[in-house]
């Protein structure tokens, strides 16, 4: 939430840069760094009570919790009432701990005198009134995990996620929600852009994987071992696969009603090469002479005539 907040005072500020409104940002800045809200930045609330712990302010602590319960704890439902009650006793502790560390008698002594009218009637802080007149309170046990560090790394953590969400849970002004907005969409929008990304390599993978499936054929098994047959082999394998080439050409219709001696003999080849075209005319006639010739049909006797 508070980098919301931060880049929305940023568009409130260019606003009134472009309006001309320089009183109103002038006032705009001023409250800015007397924000002790410090633009909903968990951090550097809790570096600001830190502040006040380092430098022994006791007071400025005390007002600055304060105001925190008066402007976000007191919105808050009656059963975290307890959980606020409980955060405000350790940071106190965490404040008189810190001054026995560092052997500051006097501000140990100013803290329990100062508050003791609102600790005395409080269980909690019973046995702590004792604290200042301890040579070594550390070593007691009933003091002793107040002055461990983990107990004080555990209670700023503590305090750290209750304020975190406490300013995830409080109700946002509409430019907040523009904010946020703005900050969705613009996630979507790189999403779909990785999204996008996965997808045009997903569909170079398969584009690629269907280019190298068409290149691998599976071919005839007898082409394996085309190398190793001889023209006859190769002559045979092909007739097996087109039978058609295997048929006896079927002879002419009109030639089965011929006798064997009128059948018109075919074509005559072509001279092979290097010879004549008077040897080819020679062989034709011979082999017209050598035809035997049809036999005259006898004349038929003419029948007596009956007397």
């Amino acid at each position: 939430m508070g980098a919301a907040v931060e880049r929305t005072d940023e568009h409130v500020r260019e606003y009134l840069i472009y309006r001309g409104f320089t009183s109103t940002l002038k006032h705009l800045d001023s409250d800015m760094k007397a924000d002790k809200e410090k633009g909903f930045r968990v951090d550097k609330i809790i570096d600001q009570l830190q502040l006040f712990i380092h430098n022994f302010d006791l007071n400025g602590l005390k007002d600055y919790w304060g105001y925190l319960d008066r402007r976000l704890f007191c919105r808050l439902e009656d059963i975290y009432r307890p959980t606020v009650s409980k955060l405000r006793t350790s940071l106190f502790r965490y404040y008189v701990v810190y001054t026995v560390q560092l052997k500051n008698l006097e501000k140990t002594q100013e803290f329990f005198q100062r508050q003791a009218q609102e600790l005395q009637g409080q269980l909690e802080w019973r046995d702590w009134f004792i604290l200042p007149f301890m040579p070594a309170p550390e070593q007691n046990p009933l003091f002793s995990p107040y002055f461990s560090r983990q107990w004080s790394d555990t209670f700023l953590v503590s305090l750290h996620n209750f304020l975190s969400v406490l300013f995830q849970c409080m109700p946002q002004p509409v430019l907040l929600s523009f904010d946020s907005e703005v900050q969705r969409t613009t996630c979507l929008q790189e999403e779909n852009d990785q999204l996008r990304h996965v997808l045009f390599s997903l569909q170079g993978e398969a584009k690629l994987k269907k280019q190298e499936e068409m290149v691998h054929h599976k071919l005839p098994p007898y082409v394996q071992n085309m190398d190793r047959l001889g023209d006859t082999e190769l002559d045979l394998v092909t007739s097996q696969h087109n039978p058609a080439l295997t048929t006896t050409p079927s002879r002419n219709f009109f030639s089965t009603f011929l006798p064997q001696a009128r059948r018109v003999p075919g074509k005559m080849p072509r001279g092979l090469p290097g010879s004549s075209p008077t040897q080819a005319s020679l062989g034709r006639k011979d082999t017209a002479a050598n035809q035997p010739k049809d036999p005259v049909p006898a004349s038929k006797e003419p029948k007596p005539v009956g007397s």
